[in-house]
């Protein structure tokens, strides 16, 4: 089965195309896809230009090379396979096919496929006759050689006349919505040059009323851009209880095309726990034909625990009409409840007889952390001094969920006779909590009087 029979021909130089600017904007793809198809090729002066354009504007093509300029240029050939661009065959010396024989037709296209591997070009099972020129037994043939015969449904006749402009205009003219728009273009012929400098006009044209680009698939028709996904990471603060933040993960299109295409996703817990930390997700999301971006809310839910930063992933999978980038996203839950505040307070002790006593200064948190809480104390003279007790520095580490521990301090017995004493511990450093009072007052009563005999 011939794809494309019908030869639709575009010829008015001054064609009218509304521009889109007149319009309201169009979704990409929304009016589906535009196959650009080039004939006669490959040119050494024409096709490395047109590659690279086609590349930088990621837009989809396909060459029909005709076999003897493939074996005078295969290096050109290759370089257009290996930009991923579709190559087919157009004969090997641009043959009129019904005028051929029926062994000199699959001749033809024997020697263009072999011409093209040799080349390092794999080809398609595409076969555009040369002028379009077919019949019931040219049709017969090729398809006996297991490939597809493939025409076209516009043509601005780039080959005959026509400015870049003109060209731009009449491909622009022709457009159908929803309809194969197979357009043939030249890269081979004397003309090339002109449609090179119309290529630009057609792509930015098409984009703007809202059509996309496609290759030819192994049926002759366009088939729509597979584009590839990735989701990005995300951040946000925990809700203050009873309320609602969220983070949000944007999921990203490499490119738009013109059907649904959809992928599951599903959240996994890590140190954010599902259900208490946040509302976990498991469903499937769709991004209609011409959109590029959707979003992910994870709703995170709040508590008065001060936390360290949690964190969750967003899995993609099971992908629909797209391939999936990088799948795997997290999201950081910064926590939104302050520092827990540390206190120190007073304690009053007896001087011993002798020997020596411990002072416990307590210290407090006025709520827990998840994770703990590192503080540096130390004594700090006062009427007491470095011979009422023993000075001391040092570290008090509270582990998380713990609020109180105590801060050892010794006091010496002497043979003075002293009257009440103090001195202070005092709060030096805190890491993960705020100090809000920092400084005790340890009281040393003297020792009691040994009874009178």
């Amino acid at each position: 089965m011939v794809a494309a029979v019908a030869a639709v021909t575009f010829v008015l130089a001054g064609a009218s195309v509304t521009e889109p600017s007149a319009q309201a904007a169009v979704a990409p793809c929304a009016n589906g896809l535009v196959a650009l198809t080039f004939d006669d090729g490959p040119a050494t002066d024409v096709t490395p230009k047109l590659v690279t354009l086609l590349s930088d504007e990621k837009v989809a093509a396909t060459f029909f090379m005709v076999g003897e300029r493939v074996a005078a240029a295969p290096a050109v050939a290759k370089s257009v396979y290996d930009h991923g661009f579709l190559v087919g065959n157009h004969t090997y010396a641009h043959e009129s096919l019904p005028s051929l024989s029926d062994d000199a037709i699959r001749s033809t296209i024997q020697r263009t496929d072999a011409a093209l591997r040799k080349a390092g070009v794999r080809p398609s099972s595409l076969v555009r006759p040369p002028y379009g020129a077919v019949s019931s037994r040219v049709l017969s043939v090729i398809d006996g050689m297991g490939l597809t015969p493939v025409l076209w449904t516009i043509d601005p006749r780039n080959w005959e006349s026509g400015s870049a402009d003109d060209i731009t205009a009449r491909v622009l003219g022709a457009l159908r919505p929803h309809e194969d728009n197979n357009v043939i273009l030249h890269d081979g012929v004397a003309r090339s040059s002109v449609t090179l400098a119309a290529v630009p006009g057609i792509i930015h044209g098409a984009r703007d009323r809202g059509y996309c680009f496609a290759a030819l698939g192994p049926s002759g028709d366009p088939v729509p851009p597979v584009p590839q996904l990735r989701v990005s990471d995300a951040r946000g603060k925990e809700a203050d209880p009873g309320t609602g933040e969220r983070l949000v993960f944007a999921l990203q299109l490499d490119r738009p095309t013109s059907r649904a295409v959809s992928v599951h996703v599903h959240t996994v817990a890590g140190s954010a726990e599902a259900g208490s930390d946040f509302r976990p997700v498991d469903a499937r999301v769709e991004l209609p034909a011409g959109t590029m971006e959707r979003e992910v809310t994870v709703w995170v839910r709040g508590d008065s625990v001060d936390e360290t930063r949690e964190r969750l992933q967003l899995l993609l999978d099971d992908p629909r009409d797209l391939t999936i980038e990088d799948g795997r996203a997290t999201g950081t839950v910064l926590d939104n409840d302050p520092w827990p505040e540390v206190s120190v307070s007073d304690v009053t002790v007896t001087e011993p007889a002798d020997g020596s006593v411990v002072a416990h200064v307590p210290v407090r948190l006025d709520r827990p952390r998840s994770h703990k809480v590192v503080l540096t104390l130390g004594t700090v003279a006062g009427g007491a001094d470095g011979t009422d007790y023993v000075p001391v520095k040092r570290k008090v580490v509270l582990p998380a969920g713990e609020r109180r521990a105590d801060f050892p301090v010794k006091v010496l017995a002497d043979d003075v006779d002293d009257p009440e004493e103090t001195f202070e511990v005092q709060v030096l450093s805190a890491e993960g909590a705020r100090v809000a009072d920092g400084a005790a007052t340890v009281t040393v009563l003297p020792a009691p009087l040994p009874p009178t005999p």
